[in-house]
């Protein structure tokens, strides 16, 4: 009887609350970079991505930084976090709100931080197709 307890609760068979997706990536690289009149410099990448999902699709909130040094000493900084949000206004209507922030550092020399850009769609979602207004 514990036995099938542990395995009911492992399971999660007597849970009803819904839990968003959450998912993770990592991403890294290496690449030469070559501007017109001057040496070429190497370049590594990390990138590490964020993202959760509503359960029933609603809305979504993802965050992405990216860490970039080159073989000349200087480094450059980059993070993003963007959501949305979806609500049906009706049987072929669906309205979305969304935000966006972003920040970049380079070489301590040119910097942005808080860029913020907010929106509203509004799309026509008949059946098999989708189009924005």
């Amino acid at each position: 009887m514990r036995t099938l307890a542990l395995i009911a609760f492992a399971c999660g068979s007597g849970s009803a609350i819904a839990h968003g997706q959450v998912s993770a990536t990592f991403e890294g690289g290496i690449s030469t970079v070559r501007y017109d009149g001057f040496l070429a410099s190497g370049a590594a990448a990390l990138t590490p991505t964020v993202q959760w999902q509503h359960p029933r699709g609603s809305g979504f909130v993802s965050a992405r930084g990216t860490y970039l040094q080159f073989e000349s000493g200087h480094r450059s900084l980059d993070a993003s976090v963007n959501g949305s949000w979806f609500t049906g206004l009706g049987r072929h209507w669906r309205g979305e709100v969304g935000a966006a922030l972003g920040a970049s550092d380079y070489a301590s020399i040119a910097s942005f931080t808080a860029v913020l850009l907010v929106y509203v769609a509004l799309k026509l979602a008949a059946p098999g197709t989708q189009r924005f207004l």
